[in-house]
């Protein structure tokens, strides 16, 4: 599970609540049921009214993922990829095919599908790269509608607001002074409502899906690279290398210096 975000969303509610009660001493003034259907209800009317249904439910999905998903993992994708072209260079393209079933990373295995099936190198670059590009665009897709969310959010708080306001006015002539207390709560907390949904949970997991999709489209090129030397014959080591260049300085292992303490031992 990713407790990065299920963390940051705990902890600003848990800081919220922890100010509102220093500073109010009340917890049930910033309970109101009315002005929360208000800005949910209204958020998701207008995401229904601006994208397909399709694309909306999809949404529920993305949460499922973010909560799950585990950080790629690019210095064991580097190794696998070496291994493979070691194997490839030692048994020969077909070998690779006994390893397909135990890979876990589809992309991987189509790439090294079609060099098992003899693709030549522009039509496995250029496929591969489709496929990359449709990811973006496809993963960006999901983050603007959290971003949509995050932009109505707070418009639907200004509207619970005239509503609140509007309620106080008419029970103002009325003399009402309780309903007046009352409207007037749910104008305020409604405008609290939006502001929160917007920047602690819709904008965060909009950018957090954004950089999730940064990560994924930069191991998908590193598994397109790696693919590409393979097809080529390159020496697992010189593959190692390259593909280091997709990791963090302080990660990476320089496999050139073991292949030439290798052989200065030997």
């Amino acid at each position: 599970m990713n407790l990065s975000t299920l963390l940051g969303v705990l902890a600003g509610f848990v800081m919220l609540s922890w100010a509102v009660l220093s500073q109010t001493g009340l917890y049930k003034v910033f309970i109101n049921p009315p002005g929360l259907a208000i800005v949910l209800g209204g958020v998701i009317c207008s995401v229904l009214v601006a994208y397909p249904v399709q694309e909306v439910l999809r949404v529920f999905r993305v949460l499922f993922v973010l909560l799950r998903k585990k950080d790629p993992d690019f210095s064991g994708m580097v190794q696998l990829v070496a291994r493979f072209s070691g194997l490839a260079r030692k048994e020969g393209l077909l070998a690779l095919e006994r390893e397909l079933p135990g890979i876990e990373d589809k992309f991987l295995v189509d790439g090294l599908q079609m060099v098992i099936a003899g693709y030549s190198e522009e039509e496995i670059r250029e496929i591969m790269r489709s496929r990359i590009e449709n990811c973006r665009i496809r993963e960006l897709a999901e983050a603007h509608i959290f971003h949509t969310m995050a932009r109505f959010a707070p418009a639907f708080g200004m509207v619970g607001t005239l509503v609140g306001l509007i309620g106080m006015l008419v029970n103002m002539g009325k003399g009402n002074l309780a309903d007046m207390g009352q409207n007037m709560a749910v104008a305020l907390v409604t405008t609290f409502y939006g502001l929160i949904s917007a920047n602690l949970v819709f904008r965060p997991i909009a950018v957090q899906i954004e950089r999730r999709m940064e990560e994924s489209v930069r191991l998908m090129t590193m598994i397109m690279e790696g693919v590409l030397m393979i097809h080529g014959q390159w020496h697992p080591y010189k593959v190692e290398d390259y593909l280091n260049s997709f990791l963090p300085p302080g990660r990476r292992q320089v496999a050139v210096r073991r292949y030439q303490e290798q052989v200065k031992g030997e």
